[in-house]
Order: structure tokens, then sequence, then C-alpha cells
């Protein structure tokens, strides 16, 4: 008899909790662009966000949550139709909208102009953690009209070339020279050349530039005023 109340009550609890999360009927729905590259950030916990705007003109925007019915594939930028669904009594810290595609509009390569790269750029990321300028001061400036780059490593400094390749946003750097200084932080300074000389695509949203190895992001740097 108590297994039998105890099996009750579960299946009661089970439906109070569905019913909280209850979706309302009514939906508008919106059009949103979407970028080709997902990236690092910052939710309740680290997660992948899409990049997205609501307008052409717009800055590119977090979009943290999941768009349901929605198939994304790298290095594709799309146009949708998407419908907003209000949740009902929403569990805490989560979204009191649920987003489901309606149609792809459109889906096509996300090339970005090489010019787009023209500039000077600090490290803000590498190989998974944040880089503080306040530790160790790393830079880039890329300029397309020469296919050279130069920097600060750490604290030695470094310059050499670069090209496009054949592969979409495809970049690889040649071998570059440094001035050979011993400095505090040199690990640092010994990986971010390392990470350069492994880097083969790039991607640029807003001010944010993003190197990527092999599909996997290793470096990302914001435009220094």
């Amino acid at each position: 008899m108590k297994q039998i109340l105890f099996i009750a009550l579960l299946i009661a609890g089970l439906s109070a909790c569905k019913s909280t999360q209850k979706i309302s009927s009514k939906a508008e729905t919106t059009i949103m662009y979407v970028a080709g590259q997902q990236v690092a950030c910052m939710g309740v916990a680290p997660q992948s966000c899409y990049l997205v705007k609501t307008d052409e003109n717009n800055a590119w925007e977090f979009f943290y949550s999941p768009i349901d019915g929605f198939e994304f594939e790298q290095g594709y930028r799309y146009k949708l139709e998407v419908a907003q669904l209000k949740i009902e009594n929403p569990p805490a810290d989560a979204s009191s909208i649920k987003y489901k595609l309606v149609k792809v509009l459109t889906k096509e390569e996300d090339i970005i102009n090489p010019q787009a790269l023209y500039d000077i750029w600090g490290v803000v990321w590498m190989n998974g953690r944040d880089i503080s300028p306040a530790t160790v001061s790393q830079t880039m400036e890329l300029n397309t009209a020469k296919m050279s780059v130069l920097g600060q490593a750490g604290c030695n400094n470094y310059r050499g070339g670069f090209k496009f390749t054949d592969k979409t946003n495809g970049i690889e750097f040649t071998p570059l020279a440094s001035t050979k200084m011993y400095c505090p932080n040199m690990k640092y300074e010994d990986e971010f050349m390392k990470t350069i000389a492994s880097v083969d695509s790039f991607y640029r949203y807003n001010q944010t530039l993003i190197f990527f190895s092999q599909g996997k992001m290793v470096l990302q740097l914001r435009r220094i005023d």
C-alpha cells in the first residue's frame, strides 16, 4: 500500500513539474540572422552561443538559447524565421521564451572580407583561458596591403608574413622572426608563437577577431583603438 501511495505521489509531482513549463499557444515570429560561427560565452555556466541580429545593419549579439528544429552548420550564415513561444512559470534562471524554427529563408557560406583583418589587435583569450594585458601584452598588427604581421609576443617583438588559402576564411602565417630578450612570462610568449603557427582560418565579428586551428578556436583578439 505504501509503495502504491509513493508511486501516486511521484506521478503527481512529475505532472506538477511539467505544468510549470507550460508553453503558451500564442506565438510571435521574427527574422533572425545567424553568423557562421558559434562562440564561447558565459550564461549560467560557460557555453557556446550563436551570434544573432534581427537587422543586418546591427552589431552581432550573443544568443544564449537553443532554437528548436534548427540544424546549425558551421561556416554558413542563415536568415531564419523564428517563432517565439512564451513559457508560463519558467524555472528560476531559465528563459521565459522558447524559440522554434519556422523556416530557413537563406543559407550561404559566411565568407569574411580579408580586408576586415587590416587593423591592430590585442589578444584577450588563448587556448581556453582569458589573457589579461596586465599580465602579458600580446598584440598583432595585420597589414593586408603588404601581407605582413608584426606585434608583441610578450616582451619580445615579432614580425613576418601571412597568406590567404583556398579554405573558406583560410589563412596561414609564415615562420615569424622575433627578438631574443628573456622575459618573465616566456611560457605565454612561447605558447603564443606556437599557436600562431598552427592557425589555418579566421573569423571576424564586430570588434573581435578569432583564429582557428583544425576547426578549434585557439586565439581571440579585440581591436585596439
